[in-house]
């Protein structure tokens, strides 16, 4: 089995709880915001529109030039945002959509590398676990969204909602 194709089993495992946890919360309130010891957490709908800018810039911004999924509203969800500060919010069930046929673009571009391409310099150039590997962006990707993950897995505890 190629590099890649084990990597793009981690990634679609990864998704596969995002939306199992997304499925949960189908029914609540997607703007509900939780203070948990005075800090403040992200919304579902925050969560959503992040993964959305997060498919775009680790696994398509850092491997190519030619495609690129970004919608005007993306970097108001980027590294560092601020929920507070968004000007722009997309509609929950059209963010909802748009993560899905994001991430399946994603994954049909990405099953397009080599092995020699993953080992290759990311063109983000950024250092992800003392490299600058394609395939280290990648795998950040993969913890990523298990981060994201757990969180809509605290927001379904937080909302009543048995997980197991």
């Amino acid at each position: 089995m190629a590099k890649i194709e084990t990597i793009l089993e981690m990634i679609k495992s990864a998704r596969g709880l995002t939306l199992y946890y997304l499925s949960l919360l189908k029914d609540v309130d997607k703007e509900k915001v939780f203070v948990c010891e005075g800090k403040e957490l992200n919304s579902v709908h925050w969560i959503v529109c992040h993964l959305c800018w997060t498919d775009n810039f680790l696994l398509l911004k850092s491997s190519s030039t030619k495609i690129d999924l970004a919608k005007d509203w993306f970097e108001e969800y980027g590294f560092g945002s601020d929920p507070k500060a968004i000007i722009t919010k997309p509609n929950y069930d059209e963010a909802l959509e748009l993560l899905n046929t994001n991430r399946a673009q994603c994954i049909d571009y990405l099953s397009t590398l080599s092995d020699e391409e993953l080992e290759s310099d990311n063109l983000l150039d950024m250092n992800m676990g003392g490299s600058k590997a394609l395939k280290n962006i990648l795998y950040h990707s993969i913890r990523h969204e298990g981060t994201h993950a757990g969180h809509l897995g605290w927001l379904c505890k937080l909302h009543g909602i048995k997980t197991v």
